[in-house]
């Protein structure tokens, strides 16, 4: 018997619908099964290259907990909290890597963040109680100052001395605006100084000033070539030159002042998928193991007490370190102060 043309018409409807179907069924089984053995994990560039310690991070919790890391990459650190503004709800990472104290406050208005297991986490001394938090956990930390080259001049002790003519056309700074190690230089001077005092001693300083730059890069490259005789950076940056060059001309300033300090952290949105899994990366991260890639790789000094002992981030000497309260109080007037520092026109 001949079947009339609709017949054929509904069948092949039919069939297009059970066959889309199916492949929508076979997608988000799929996708499920995938999202389940993948860690969204968002870090800036620098920490994801191959001589920093992202990817042997990821590789040993990878083995460790058949878990697959999806890196999310962003051009640097100050660019994550604009790269997480732009997502919609279902594409929110497991786990934020990169964060640091000027950005938290920011972070925290933007996104809801779980809170962090550290119990049984043995942080390290030194380390300010004031800047470790229950929804952020801090994986790695060092003191800044500035650094020079032994023999070209002479050291400073206190803040103030930078004023002298000694130090005239001599410092390379970084833009407050532009640079998250210039508004660190920025907030060390005003919670020393005081606020109205800071802005004083800055525009007193100007004469000592040769350069201020957009970038920590851009500064500390100049800092090397000769081309001034002092940067402000990280503690730190003096050992990657002792490990990596043998050189051991390069020095950090112990000031009498208080130092201010970076620490960098990771988060958990609420809105994490795997978000058990996510606190597990959180832990692998703060392990003993973890913590040495860190401080070798990134060249910043470990969280977990016990790891620098007996290797050259083991400073010979103890540092002052500013009240972590300056940051919360600072912070809340970002726009003030950044519009003052512009006013000075250094």
């Amino acid at each position: 018997m001949k079947k009339p043309v609709w017949f054929f018409t509904v069948a092949f409807v039919a069939i297009v619908g059970a066959l889309t179907a199916y492949i929508s069924f076979d997608a988000q089984t799929a996708n499920h099964y995938d999202r389940s053995k993948t860690l969204r994990v968002l870090a800036y560039s620098s920490f994801l290259k191959s001589w920093s310690a992202g990817k042997d991070l990821a590789s040993s919790f990878e083995k460790q907990y058949g878990v697959r890391i999806e890196w999310i990459e962003v051009n640097n650190a100050g660019m994550i909290l604009e790269n997480l503004r732009g997502r919609g709800v279902d594409e929110i990472p497991d786990v934020v890597v990169g964060l640091d104290l000027l950005s938290l406050p920011e972070a925290r208005k933007q996104l809801a963040w779980s809170s962090i297991e550290t119990t049984g986490i043995s942080f390290v001394n030194e380390l300010p109680r004031g800047v470790i938090y229950k929804d952020f956990a801090p994986f790695d930390w060092a003191p800044m100052t500035f650094i020079f080259r032994r023999g070209e001049m002479r050291t400073p002790i206190k803040l103030d001395e930078l004023l002298k003519t000694d130090y005239a056309n001599s410092l390379a700074l970084q833009d407050p605006t532009t640079s998250s190690t210039g508004l660190y230089f920025l907030i060390w001077i005003l919670s020393t100084k005081g606020e109205d005092g800071g802005f004083r001693y800055l525009k007193s300083l100007k004469p000592s000033i040769r350069i201020i730059s957009p970038s920590w890069s851009s500064s500390y490259s100049l800092f090397q070539n000769g081309q001034v005789p002092m940067v402000f950076s990280h503690f730190t940056s003096t050992i990657y030159h002792y490990v990596n060059e043998q050189d051991y001309r390069y020095q950090p300033v112990y000031f009498d002042d208080p130092h201010i300090y970076s620490v960098e952290y990771m988060g958990i949105p609420q809105a994490c998928v795997n978000c058990k899994v996510a606190q597990s990366f959180v832990r692998h991260v703060l392990s003993a193991e973890s913590q040495k890639t860190l401080m070798e790789k990134n060249f910043m000094l470990p969280i977990l007490s016990g790891v620098k002992k007996g290797t050259p981030f083991d400073f010979p000497k103890s540092i002052k370190l500013i009240d972590p309260k300056h940051y919360e109080t600072l912070l809340e007037k970002k726009e003030n102060i950044l519009r003052r520092w512009s006013d000075l026109q250094l």
